[in-house]
């Protein structure tokens, strides 16, 4: 059976300031999802929710990006892209 991992996230805790999902934790989690055949998909939970109550996304809640964050996540969906572009 197929599966969709749904509403994961990995955080970076900050008791201090915003919350910020953890780019490298995404980057170890799809890699390992792309090498199982039975997994069709990965959301990120929550990625552009900006407000004060979650506290945590990849955008705050001024709507500024988590630049780092966003260019880890970039970088590895770009290059599961590109291996699905390279299969068909």
């Amino acid at each position: 059976m197929p599966v969709l991992l749904a509403d994961a996230a990995g955080i970076i805790w900050d008791e201090s300031a915003f919350t910020r999902n953890d780019g490298e934790w995404y980057t170890r989690v799809l890699n390992s999802l792309f090498e199982n055949p039975g997994c069709i998909g990965f959301h990120l939970c929550g990625a552009y929710q900006q407000n004060k109550a979650r506290g945590r996304d990849l955008l705050d809640e001024f709507e500024k990006p988590d630049v780092e964050n966003v260019k880890l996540i970039q970088a590895v969906n770009e290059k599961v892209n590109q291996v699905m572009a390279s299969l068909s």
